[in-house]
């Protein structure tokens, strides 16, 4: 079925949302390659470059992240105040919890913590083809 700009950029993100592993932030390196039909639709939808499309991709995987932010932000907690006690590190990731799961609810458009570490890190091709 054909899909709009809008629909491939969702799909897209969410799957390299998964990237290593859903929870997991920062990830430094991505290839992302990209039929010719697919950026032809997603250059008809207004992303002008692939620089646009690791910037568009960059903030909507990052949206994915937000049901996991409790778990990510207790273990940035926990790397970086290892003293900090137990019951202090499960109130301040149920808390974050809890707004992610509110700001994934109503749709909002990114994470405290993002999945990649820049738009740079995404790197696209474009390739395939009738053969």
């Amino acid at each position: 079925s054909d899909s709009t700009c809008e629909e491939l950029l969702e799909r897209l993100a969410k799957a390299m949302a998964s990237a290593y592993a859903p929870q997991t932030p920062l990830v430094n390196n991505c290839l992302l390659v990209v039929s010719p039909e697919h950026y032809d639709t997603l250059a008809k939808g207004g992303i002008a470059s692939k620089a646009a499309l690791a910037r568009a991709l960059w903030t909507r995987s990052g949206r994915h992240l937000l049901p996991h932010v409790g778990w990510i932000i207790k273990a940035l907690f926990k790397m970086k105040f290892p003293k900090m006690p137990a019951l202090a590190l499960r109130l301040i990731g149920s808390l974050a919890s809890g707004i992610g799961a509110l700001a994934y609810a109503l749709g909002l458009p990114a994470s405290p913590v993002p999945k990649f570490s820049s738009p740079d890190s995404i790197k696209i091709v474009v390739a395939g083809g009738d053969g």
